[in-house]
């Protein structure tokens, strides 16, 4: 088992490179297709936001987990994620902590401001949206 100084240790230097390499939460339906949750830590990208009505919840990472476990098992995180496309709204996913065998997983918006619903607006063009320049 790590410490949690371990624990928020990895997070911090994830959201470092995170940020460096201008990673991007994966949006439910990339995931059901196959692409892998990023590393993000607390670093939250530029045209996103982390949903604050969904809580982060763990998942188990080793692909042996059971229903019956408080860790949800990649099974039902796919099945999440065919709710949510089946919503019609974005939803992205993103790693928040990771440990020896469990990750926390946050939710992820479109940053309200982007009127395209994408995430793909820039600062600058979310503050033209916005009325400041």
């Amino acid at each position: 088992m790590w410490s949690t100084a371990t624990i928020l240790d990895i997070r911090r230097e994830a959201s470092r490179k995170a940020k460096r390499q201008h990673k991007l939460p994966v949006k439910a339906q990339d995931f059901i297709d196959g692409q892998t949750i990023p590393f993000l830590g607390d670093y939250v990208p530029k045209g996103w936001v982390q949903d604050p009505n969904i809580e982060p919840f763990m998942v188990d990472a080793t692909g042996r987990g059971y229903e019956t476990e408080l860790a949800w098992t990649q099974d039902a995180l796919r099945k999440q994620a065919r709710n949510f496309v089946l919503s019609g709204d974005v939803y992205a996913y993103g790693v928040r902590e990771q440990g020896p065998s469990q990750v926390v997983v946050a939710i992820y918006r479109p940053d309200p401001r982007d009127f395209t619903h994408t995430g793909a607006l820039t600062e600058s063009e979310l503050r033209k949206v916005a009325g400041r320049r």
